[in-house]
């Protein structure tokens, strides 16, 4: 199951927004499996970052690439962030036992084409490229409920402002 791509074009200043308006949507209750793609410095961990930040403002965000997974949990929220840059194989992936994560804990995986099969299916599936000082943003539903979290998103007047058609740079 996938809905169209929504497309953004997203400057470093607004990650934290973006988190905030994904905030308002965001499924606590059950939580969101969201894969992030894209070339080394594509904005990965700054989605990440603005993210979780939309939550605890002062959250030390850094990407796990040496400890593969890192946790962010606070009030009514609990994201378990992992980078899969540095996997010798994609079996490696069952030792973080993210298939077991209970109920209304987020999944934030950077590099997930390094653990395909061994990894929850995705809610959201983002692509990121750098494009002249800022990133395209595209983001699918994968799952009824990231089609619900996206479909709440596509007419927030913020992000309206940037939207990009399919011919974006």
């Amino acid at each position: 199951m996938s809905a169209p791509p929504a497309r953004w074009r997203i400057s470093p200043r607004d990650w934290v927004p973006l988190g905030r308006r994904l905030r308002a949507v965001w499924p606590r209750e059950t939580g969101l499996v969201v894969y992030l793609e894209g070339p080394l410095g594509a904005g990965k961990t700054s989605f990440v970052r603005g993210l979780v930040r939309a939550w605890d403002r002062g959250a030390d965000v850094t990407s796990p690439t040496f400890i593969l997974r890192e946790d962010h949990e606070g009030e009514g929220f609990h994201f378990v962030h992992v980078d899969l840059y540095r996997l010798r194989g994609p079996a490696e992936v069952e030792d973080l036992a993210l298939r077991e994560l209970p109920a209304g804990v987020s999944l934030l995986v950077e590099w997930p084409e390094r653990g395909r099969g061994h990894l929850p299916c995705a809610d959201l599936h983002c692509v990121l490229e750098p494009v002249e000082g800022a990133r395209i943003l595209e983001a699918r539903g994968e799952s009824p409920q990231g089609i619900r979290v996206l479909d709440a998103l596509v007419d927030d007047p913020w992000l309206l402002r940037r939207a990009t058609g399919e011919g974006a740079d």
